[in-house]
């Protein structure tokens, strides 16, 4: 029978001072190593080890839970029996668990609940990463520290996902975990992958916020069958103030199908970040100006394809006929205004365009706002294009205001819609968010979407960096042995001083062993509890052949030394490290390391460490280590680790460097803070903190979905408008085509062969030799049209006679009248102009091509006027601008006018060889004879030539400009002109 500890008594080499609290697999208590004197926590297993495969079970999981070490994971300082009891030592964390904190406060906030599943995420992402799936989350193995960090503990389930074949059954068939919060894969005992954890994690978040698991049964083969084939209620349902968008998410991670939920860690926290209790950044009105651009396309769209078919508005045609039917056309139009923006930001948060520029509509507690917020939201943003319609159909009557159109009066909707649409937006200011007139009224606001940075992994060090020390344990000493662990070779050696490579033969993981020559030397009790992130675990010391011993945890990673250089993407994280553990030593002295750049040691994951001795594999130290005692000491430390950590791709005269100088990737708001630190201008250490804490939440560098969406925005605009234009164009043309076949059915089309009788007169006027044409034409019109020459009522229609000017309604008008050609000239015209007609169109339907391809290089060179003009007023790129992004020089600073004008030719100049070509090309396509040829001296031949050539020149330049494009976006911060103009590309 298993040994029960009894609180105020030994249990092994420990006091038992509590119990903390129980569960299925045994019981936890609080308790003193009496030989180190830490206290912790100690988990006492209900059964006793009967069998080796039960030791062996039982010291696989233990290994598996000591192979974690993450600040959001409870750390496991050994495992052991105790008269055949399995016990595990392991943190002590002192504000209980989650499920304690629900019994003390019931559901909690919002915020609160999410920052708890937010770093429970932080800690499975952990152990995934080093191959560990945790198995049973709950409340009850969520652990709060004092400071409010969650731990996840308890891996006693744990499984290696490196290992194949192990599952949730035991030896006998039983199924583990508990299945309240268990997945439904877990209970049928198949294989599990991070998944099933995300499914746990989403049962834990349902707990928090509804005081409820999702599934309640009490019977235990009911609750196995609804976790099976129930589906949850929707917590929104529960409790009314959890935001339907959180409710959704948890739904989402409690799929049945695993393959419906997020499948990475990194899902599941970009989709609850917009739900913790962060500052969020307001969206600039330029990024939402060109995201509304897009929304508008798609919303006004429908409306956007009537206008171009009937030449105005649905609302304009409202206002025009005021009728049923014409009240019919608008609403639909209208209707889908509204549920385009309604249903897209009240249910999504985003319309296409602002998720494509990553903006979010959220209300004044940053959830989604709903339907109703957001149809408020859309229709007084709608009021300026539809109040000046509906106040002149109440104060002008409708024959007056048909006489006015007919004169060509300028009325109130012609420019009272651009007032209003001004006043929309005088509100906004950034102190108040960029909050235009429908983001107050509906209290909604527009907001740059949170995202999160992922910590980079370390880069793997130079070869040769550094040089490790050569001696080795068989050099000093032999076997030897510092109980319970075991020195398997010196890392280095100073007088008095060495520091040994250790190993634990029963949690199989490696430790550092610092040995000093004096006895005293045993770490001191403030030293052993300390359980800092940017501290290593002190695990244990004594005192063996007068010779005192402190042991550490080891972990994976290399020296600062041999890590750099790295990027800012990695070093701010470096950073934030080290001015959290350096800030907290400031306000516990006794609990200071040594501040040394020999001491800092980042960790495989990317992680900064300040030891308590110098690096491992280094040779004898480099700089004398000391304390910080105050905010400026923290700040001159860390301008010393930026300058030695980042890369200096080019140097200047040290006279004029500076720590903002190392490194041109290094973004703006990100240079401007570390000019402030190295000039001491923080007076706190929480100030440096918060900036840090900022820094990491913001992009470090221009990813390459940013650099594409700047590379493509515009051209994509220009080019929808451009075919908008061309078929603005076309429908006009198919409009008079449908109105001559519905009034003359079973005739030949009037129009085209009036367009190819009008250009002939414009040739023969322009003195080229188009005598025969003219006739041909004036023949086919007196043969096939005569009958129009008394319908008085035809020639005044005006969806025919706009088509053409008086002067060529009256040459019209009298060839149809003028006397028919002889029989055999009658033949010839019915030979040649059905094939010149036929032609005609042909050439209409590619000249369509030739207007957008004519429209894209129009707006191109605008576009370049426009950049080319940023660059010398405003010194930098307007559209880089909108997209965050700044152009600086090899120093980081930003780019010089005579520089970015550098870059703007080397970016445009093939854009300019496609415009000014390319046009030359279309024109000349057009010019094969005639007058304009004459003027220019050239001869269909030579007009051929240069055609080929312009359009060769074209072709080239738009090969090289891809080919840019396409190196920009696999290079986003140097594309070739930046290469070549000595520029780069950084986040502002």
């Amino acid at each position: 029978r298993p040994v029960i500890p009894i609180p105020g008594q030994t249990f092994g080499q420990y006091r038992i001072i509590r119990l903390l609290g129980k569960g299925g697999m045994g019981e936890v208590y609080e308790a003193e190593h009496m030989e180190t004197g830490r206290r912790l926590a100690l988990k006492v297993m209900n059964h006793a080890l009967a069998s080796d495969q039960d030791r062996k079970r039982f010291l696989r999981e233990g290994r598996l839970a000591a192979s974690v070490s993450h600040p959001n994971v409870v750390y496991i300082y050994g495992s052991e029996e105790i008269g055949s009891v399995p016990v595990i030592a392991m943190e002590l964390v002192s504000d209980g668990t989650l499920k304690d904190l629900l019994k003390r406060k019931g559901p909690l906030p919002v915020s609160e609940a999410v920052e708890a599943i937010l770093q429970m995420v932080a800690g499975l992402e952990a152990a995934q990463n080093v191959g560990v799936l945790h198995r049973d989350i709950k409340p009850a193995n969520c652990f709060v520290a004092a400071d409010s960090a969650v731990k996840v503990g308890d891996f006693g389930l744990s499984v290696s996902t490196l290992a194949r074949g192990e599952s949730l059954l035991t030896a006998s068939g039983a199924v583990l975990g508990t299945p309240a919060y268990a997945s439904p894969e877990q209970l049928r005992g198949e294989d599990l992958d991070v998944r099933s954890d995300v499914y746990s994690v989403g049962a834990t978040m349902y707990h928090l916020l509804t005081d409820r698991t999702p599934f309640a049964a009490v019977d235990f083969v009911k609750l196995i069958t609804e976790v099976l084939d129930k589906q949850p209620e929707a917590p929104s349902a529960i409790r009314q103030d959890i935001p339907d968008e959180l409710s959704r998410v948890m739904l989402r991670c409690l799929a049945k199908d695993r393959k419906a939920r997020f499948q990475t860690y990194d899902e599941l926290r970009n989709a609850l970040l917009p739900f913790a209790a962060r500052e969020t950044e307001a969206a600039a009105p330029a990024r939402r100006f060109f995201a509304s651009i897009v929304d508008e396309l798609v919303a006004y769209g429908p409306s956007l394809m009537f206008l171009v078919y009937w030449s105005f508005d649905p609302l304009d045609k409202l206002s025009r006929e005021r009728t049923l039917s014409a009240v019919l056309t608008w609403l639909p139009f209208y209707l889908w205004y509204l549920a385009y923006y309604s249903v897209s930001e009240g249910l999504w948060g985003a319309a296409i365009g602002k998720h494509l520029l990553g903006l979010r509509v959220v209300d004044l507690q940053n959830r989604r706002p709903g339907l109703l917020k957001a149809l408020l939201r859309t229709a007084v943003f709608m009021v300026p294009f539809t109040a000046p319609n509906f106040v002149l159909m109440a104060l002008m009557p409708l024959g007056q205001m048909q006489a006015a159109l007919g004169r060509g009066d300028i009325l109130v909707t012609d420019w009272l819609w651009l007032v209003l649409l001004i006043t929309l937006f005088v509100t906004m200011r950034r102190r108040n968010g960029y909050a235009a007139m429908h983001d107050l009224l509906s209290k909604t606001r527009v907001i740059v979407r949170p995202r999160s940075q992922s910590r980079p992994a370390l880069l793997s060090p130079a070869p040769g960096q550094i040089a490790p020390a050569k001696a080795s344990l068989e050099s000093a000493a032999a076997n030897l042995r510092f109980s319970p662990y075991l020195a398997k070779e010196i890392l280095w050696k100073r007088s008095g001083q060495q520091l040994l490579n250790g190993f634990d033969p029963v949690l199989r993981r490696n430790i550092w062993i610092e040995v000093l020559e004096d006895s005293g030397g045993v770490a001191v009790a403030q030293r052993r509890e300390l359980s800092r992130p940017g501290r290593l675990r002190w695990l244990a010391g004594g005192v063996a052949d007068d010779r005192s011993w402190n042991a550490y945890e080891a972990v994976e990673g290399v020296p600062l030394l041999a890590a750099v250089p790295q990027p800012w993407s990695a070093v701010r994280f470096w950073l934030l490290d080290l001015a959290e553990e350096l800030s907290a030593g400031i306000e516990e002295p006794g609990t200071a390391a040594p501040a040394a750049v020999e001491h800092i040691w980042i960790s495989r994951q990317g992680r900064a460490f300040l030891l308590d001795f110098p690096c491992p594999t280094l040779l004898p130290p480099i700089e004398t280590a000391a304390r910080i005692t105050n905010t400026g000491e923290l700040q001159d430390f860390l301008v010393g680790i930026t300058s030695r950590a980042i890369e200096k791709i080019h140097s200047r005269p040290q006279a004029e460097a500076t720590i903002a100088l190392t490194n041109p990737s290094i973004p703006l708001h990100a240079r401007a803070f570390l000019q402030s630190l190295a000039k001491r201008s923080f007076e706190k250490s929480e100030f440096v903190l918060g900036n840090l804490q900022s820094l990491v939440s913001k992009p470090a560098e221009v990813a390459r979905s940013r650099r594409t969406a700047s590379l493509f925005l515009f051209p994509a605009i220009i080019l929808i408008c451009g075919v908008l234009l061309a078929l603005m164009i076309s429908f006009d043309a198919i409009r008079v085509e449908r109105s001559w076949a519905n009034q003359f059915p079973g005739t030949p089309s009037f129009p085209a062969a009036a367009h190819l009788y009008t250009t002939y007169q414009d040739r023969l006027k322009d003195g080229e030799d188009a005598r025969e044409d003219v006739e041909l034409a004036q023949g086919y019109l007196a043969s096939q049209f005569g009958f129009l020459s008394t319908n008085e009522t035809f020639w005044t229609q005006l969806n025919l006679g706009t088509t053409f000017t008086p002067e060529q309604r009256q040459l019209l008008k009298q060839a149809v009248a003028s006397p028919l050609p002889e029989p055999e000239k009658i033949q010839e015209i019915e030979k040649v102009m059905p094939k010149r007609l036929e032609a005609t169109v042909v050439d209409h339907r590619i000249a369509h091509i030739w207007i957008v391809i004519g429209w894209c290089l129009v707006c191109s060179c605008l576009l370049a006027v426009v950049e080319f003009c940023g660059c010398i007023l405003a010194k930098n790129s307007p559209v880089l601008r909108l997209f965050s992004m700044a152009v600086v020089d090899n120093f980081g600073q930003p780019a010089s006018p005579g520089r970015l004008l550098g870059r703007w030719a080397l970016v445009w100049l093939p854009g300019i060889l496609i415009a000014v070509f390319g046009l030359g090309a279309i024109i000349l396509a057009f010019v094969t004879y005639g007058s304009v040829a004459d003027s220019i001296q050239l001869t269909g031949s030579a007009a051929s030539l240069l055609r080929s050539s312009a359009t060769a020149i074209t072709l080239a330049a738009a090969i090289i400009w891809l080919l840019g494009i396409v190196y920009a976006v696999i290079r986003p911060q140097r594309g070739i002109p930046d290469r070549l103009s000595g520029t780069w590309l950084v986040m502002r």
